[in-house]
């Protein structure tokens, strides 16, 4: 299931392609899901962890995919960290959604990502860990945004999760 923080941490991963970088493996882009997210956000066609073809077809190594698709990627194999949602823009969300299906997933927050679309109520399940509510659809989890958001209208503050929910085995803090 998919787990949010809404507003910023110090237990998230940034800099997703240096963490990216040092953390993957190469069988990872042997998996048919993360073949298809490339392909999906990125308009690439992964070959193997070496070798990427861009949208105009033009070789590239494949560690010039996007951050949003490294973050998706890592969210997916390596699910037990907190990953900085802002690194992945609104093509991503879909994709949080699914690998929300298949893994337990946690990612941070301060904007309103269009989790299974804005239009449509297509359900989904997500546990706003500030409140600890479980939101269903883009609606429920607007709402739950709405209630959380301070005066100013944005997430512009370090409001660290609490020390209960952060467990050494999930998360690891990044020295900026």
């Amino acid at each position: 299931m998919l787990h949010v923080w809404f507003g910023r941490s110090h237990h998230d991963i940034s800099g997703e392609d240096g963490s990216f970088r040092y953390s993957f493996k190469p069988e990872w882009f042997d998996d048919p899901f993360v073949k298809e997210m490339v392909k999906d956000v990125d308009k690439s066609e992964l070959v193997n962890h070496l070798l990427t073809y861009n949208f105009r077809g033009e070789s590239m190594p494949t560690e010039g995919i996007s951050g949003g698709v490294k973050t998706l990627i890592a969210m997916y194999k390596r699910p037990n960290y907190l990953y900085r949602g802002n690194a992945m823009g609104g093509n991503c969300a879909k994709w949080v959604v699914e690998i929300g299906k298949r893994v337990d997933c946690y990612m941070t927050l301060t904007y309103c990502m269009p989790l299974g679309g804005i239009v449509s109520e297509k359900s989904f399940n997500c546990v706003i860990m500030n409140t600890n509510r479980i939101a269903h659809t883009f609606k429920e989890f607007y709402r739950e945004i709405i209630e959380l958001l301070p005066d100013g209208g944005e997430f512009d503050w370090y409001d660290d999760l609490p020390e209960h929910l952060i467990k050494p085995e999930r998360y690891i803090n990044i020295i900026r």
